[in-house]
């Protein structure tokens, strides 16, 4: 019997946003339905929730944590396409994050990943380098180092350990191909990540 198709809720309220969405994402295997709210989408009971927060508002930020609470994989649709807004909503609410300036197929890689329920959450996809995705705290590790921070900084700053950020700097530096510092600076200004990492709103969490 063939397999039954995957099943995507759009929770958006930008016509724009939704229909783009649809567009995108709808195949012969993947039907898509566009709902005004996670209560909605749970009802439907959907392999995927792709929730829209392009529109930049507060309510719809705050109302990530009732999708995430539906406990479906959840895709985060942002206005913008900048690594560190990405990884910051990633880390906050442990979802992966795209945005709408992103090419179709990157979008529809990141759901079908999502779908698929082994790929770890807050990943962030590199568009510059096709295949190529980065955990979310490494993504905000690579800013950081982007601007110049030290390991040490950067453990304060992301309220790490050191030797968590060590950890996370071998793996970011054997994904990007990079054995110095140096290098990594440069790699972080070519691939868009050398940019003012903004304070998440969530309360940070403390990592051993």
């Amino acid at each position: 019997m063939p397999a039954e198709p995957m099943r995507v809720a759009v929770v958006s309220r930008v016509d724009v946003v939704a229909n783009g969405l649809v567009s995108i994402l709808s195949s012969d295997r993947v039907d898509v339905v566009v709902v005004p709210d996670p209560v909605t989408a749970a009802a439907l009971r959907p392999t995927v929730v792709v929730y829209d927060v392009s529109d930049g508002s507060a309510a719809r930020l705050e109302g990530l944590d009732g999708a995430v609470a539906l406990g479906l994989p959840v895709v985060v649709v942002v206005a913008e396409r900048r690594p560190e807004l990405l990884a910051e909503i990633a880390v906050a609410h442990r979802v992966a994050v795209v945005s709408v300036s992103m090419s179709a197929q990157t979008i529809v890689e990141a759901v079908t990943v999502a779908a698929t329920g082994r790929a770890q959450p807050a990943m962030i996809p590199v568009e510059s380098v096709p295949g190529l995705t980065l955990s979310a705290r490494e993504a905000q590790v690579l800013v950081l180092i982007g601007r110049g921070l030290s390991n040490h900084e950067i453990a304060e700053r992301l309220f790490l350990s050191i030797n968590s950020v060590k950890t996370y700097v071998r793996t970011l530096y054997r994904k990007i191909g990079v054995v110095r510092r140096s290098q990594a600076v440069v790699w972080a200004a070519r691939h868009g990540f050398a940019t003012e990492l903004r304070e998440t709103a969530a309360e940070p969490q403390r990592t051993q």
